[in-house]
């Protein structure tokens, strides 16, 4: 068999170089198209991240200015409120309310530019400041009305418009009533300069290399910028007006949306109007409204978008030259192999002994690997996630067209040899993908549960523990063979073993202690009455982990099960292990209980519902596959190789197949002719609809319609889904067609 397959390999590489070409030109494309995929979906995530930092930036100031303005109206009203009581008791109460005037300015005015005590008309009676008008500012006479009527009717100090004053910058006017009894109604008229306001509260803040903020009132006039011969502009038209020729589509609705008074973020093409060289850039925008009295301002905080962008392309590539190395290495390693073949017998029995010995080495290391780093899984679980989908994704053409080519192909063909080596290697690379994705993910979500023979899986477990654990460790097993089978998920109780071993381990850590793992069968009036809780089953399995270390005192034993709870130093341990142990427990319908001591050991009792002592299994073959010829199929996935593999080899198999890659498209072919179709294969995990929601919108045409839903990940039990939604099968990537045949035939007559 092994000259067999030497024989096909040469036959490749020197009778067939176009193929091996083409194969090679096939996964770069794909890793490439994967590597664009995930940058893209990067540099999303990152803009988004970068948006709501600016809106942060935005809103902090906007409470910063809305709580200046508010202490600003309160120091006035107590202020004036104060000398009320004197003012009218003067014998001058003209020069008394002006003497106070003095006095508040001059405590004041850092930030007030003049304070005015005004008229019951538009006439400045006296002033304060820096400002040398005696006349009322435009803004505020034309509000005159109905503004002083509100001030008066409140009896407290508000703000007024905003106006530019003979500084050629812009002012906030706060109005507050007085009354004096010699000359009746007055107000107190004081100006802010929001020059010095932006300079001491806005521009101390750096938004990157170019970026900057801007403050607008209303009427869409600048009101604060860095830019001071820009203040009092109108953002658009003042621009317009010196460079007409601009692109401003994005800036006025930027602009149209600030004007509505509500916050948010945007990316837009617009220009940096400081620079001589003007030119188009593309910025990230986020903004806020700032409400002052009856009307708003908008704090607008801008990005120039190359600053985000530029650290993402340059983690492109980066990726790109690692992915280019990666190639070499294995274009390297593949033509090393292929000179290895042309040596002689006694070469390849060498060989074969070096990568059997290899492959132990690299188990054991790997199960090493898997003892010391599982506590870091939870920062790679979501990529992990991802990585499995995609896998899953490529994984299902390649098992798809194995699967057709080994039903087209003469079975004692060196062929069908080298088709079915493939086909193994691409189901061991299915349950590699199953153990990365339940290993990544701390929280369980979607796993496979079928019913597990205990007492051998723990047997196992417990001889890769001994491997992984130093000789100083002895163990001592009472593994009951006799356990019979619980309904669980193999990967998460190896999670179990592995914990609670590595737990007891660093708890007898620079000593030579005793590892006791035990496994049996308890009956439920057997348990200890002291475990507080509700043992619903008559017969539970327990196992049992007890080591000889240090213990825990009272306080230790009540937070070991709490999230990130570790006695150990910095960079040995991050609290998890024995926090998933209880979820997984939870997750199994069982519970794991606690005994220790300080300096007597700990002793961890876990108990899992109990199945049955058999639990057979059904058995398919490939040979078992039946012609289904009179059923319609429609089978939709975004992914066009898996609809393709698919539909090819469900035909073959005699099923009448339509493929769609698009959901939208497939509900209205469905709609057309609805009775056409006997059952529908549809992926979870698609653009605009998802698969459980196309179901829901096929049932609510046609109720009788089968529908099997297929994915390569999710955050569900599949049992759950099923039992839920309105489906009638569930099937997990990769898989074949005969799966998919076995499923179908089981949904319509019960029996393949």
């Amino acid at each position: 068999m092994a000259k067999n397959k030497t024989n096909v390999l040469e036959f490749l590489f020197k009778r067939k170089p176009v193929l091996i070409i083409l194969l090679v030109t096939a996964l770069i494309v794909l890793m490439i198209i994967f590597i664009f995929y995930a940058y893209s979906r990067h540099k999303d995530i990152v803009v988004q991240q970068q948006k709501q930092h600016l809106l942060s930036i935005a809103e902090t100031i906007a409470r910063n200015l809305e709580h200046f303005v508010e202490e600003k109206l309160q120091i006035t009203d107590m202020y004036f409120d104060a000398i009320a009581d004197q003012v009218d008791k003067a014998k001058n109460p003209k020069d008394m309310l002006a003497e106070a005037v003095d006095k508040f300015y001059a405590a004041q005015s850092d930030y007030m530019d003049s304070v005015y005590i005004v008229s019951g008309g538009d006439r400045i009676v006296y002033r304060k400041g820096i400002e040398d008008d005696y006349y009322l500012p435009s803004e505020i006479t034309a509000l005159k009305g109905p503004l002083i009527s509100s001030i008066v009717e409140q009896g407290q100090a508000a703000p007024g418009p905003v106006f530019i004053g003979s500084g050629k910058y812009f002012l906030l006017s706060l109005i507050k009533p007085v009354f004096t009894a010699d000359q009746g109604q007055r107000f107190i008229l004081c100006t802010i300069n929001l020059n010095k306001i932006y300079d001491d509260f806005i521009a101390p803040t750096k938004v990157g290399e170019r970026g900057y903020i801007l403050v607008k009132d209303s009427c869409r006039r600048i009101i604060m910028y860095r830019a001071k011969e820009q203040v009092g502009l109108d953002v658009i038209k003042g621009r317009q007006e010196k460079y007409p020729d601009l692109y401003y589509r994005d800036l006025e609705n930027l602009v149209g949306r600030q004007m509505t008074g509500e916050p948010g973020t945007a990316v837009y093409y617009s220009y940096w109007w400081t620079e001589r060289d003007i030119q188009k850039v593309k910025k990230i925008s986020a903004f806020t409204p700032i409400r002052i009295g009856k009307d708003f301002w908008v704090i607008s905080v801008q990005m120039d978008f190359k600053e985000v962008q530029t650290p993402v392309k340059n983690n492109l590539n980066n990726i790109l030259l690692f992915s280019f190395l990666i190639f070499v290495i294995l274009s390297s390693s593949i033509y090393v192999i292929m000179r290895l073949i042309k040596n002689t017998e006694t070469l390849e029995i060498e060989t074969k002994y070096l990568k059997e010995l290899q492959k132990t080495s690299e188990e054991l290391q790997k199960s090493e690997r898997k003892a010391k780093h599982y506590q870091r899984l939870q920062t790679i679980g979501t990529l992990t996630g991802g990585i499995a989908h995609e896998f899953n994704n490529l994984l299902t053409p390649i098992i798809g067209y194995c699967e057709i080519l080994l039903k087209n192909t003469p079975q004692d063909s060196d062929l069908a040899e080298d088709i079915g080596e493939i086909y193994r290697i691409a189901r061991k690379a299915e349950e590699l993908v199953k153990q990365i994705l339940g290993y990544g993910r701390l929280d369980p979500g979607f796993h496979v549960f079928k019913p597990l023979h205990i007492s051998s899986h723990i047997k196992e477990s417990v001889a890769m523990m001994k491997k992984i654990l130093p000789p100083s460790i002895e163990f001592v097993e009472k593994i009951n063979s006799d356990c019979g089978y619980i309904y669980a998920n193999a990967t998460m109780i190896n999670q179990i073993i592995v914990n609670l071993c590595t737990n007891a381990y660093q708890a007898m850590k620079g000593t030579k202690g005793t590892l006791m793992i035990e496994l049996e069968k308890v009956k439920k009036e057997d348990l200890n009455e002291s475990l507080e809780w509700d043992f619903d089953q008559e017969i539970y399995i327990m196992l049992r982990v007890t080591d000889t270390g240090c213990g825990m005192d009272e306080e230790t034993r009540e937070r070991i099960f709490d999230p990130f709870f570790t006695t150990k130093e910095v960079g040995e341990g991050t609290g998890l292990g024995l926090w998933l142990v209880q979820s997984i427990a939870v997750e199994h319908k069982g519970e794991v209980f606690v005994h220790s001591e300080q300096g007597k050991g700990s002793v961890f009792s876990v108990y899992l519902p109990w199945m049955g002592q058999e639990a057979p299994e059904e058995q398919f073959d490939v040979s078992c596959i039946k012609r289904r010829d009179n059923l319609h199929v429609l089978f939709v996935d975004d992914e066009a190789d898996t609809v393709k593999v698919f539909k090819k080899g469900l035909t073959q198999m005699g099923y009448m197949v339509c493929g769609e890659t698009d959901p939208i498209s497939a509900i209205s072919k469905f709609k057309v002719n609805p009775d056409k179709y006997d059952v529908i294969i549809t992926d979870y995990v698609m653009p605009k609809i998802n698969g459980l929601e196309l179901a829901e919108i096929v049932k609510n045409v046609r109720e009788n319609v089968k529908i099997i839903l297929i994915t390569g990940f999710m955050e569900k039990n599949g049992r759950e889904i099923v039992g839920k939604h309105r489906i009638d099968g569930f099937l997990t990537k990769p898989l074949s067609c005969f799966d998919l045949d076995v499923k179908i035939q089981t949904l319509f007559w019960g029996t393949p």
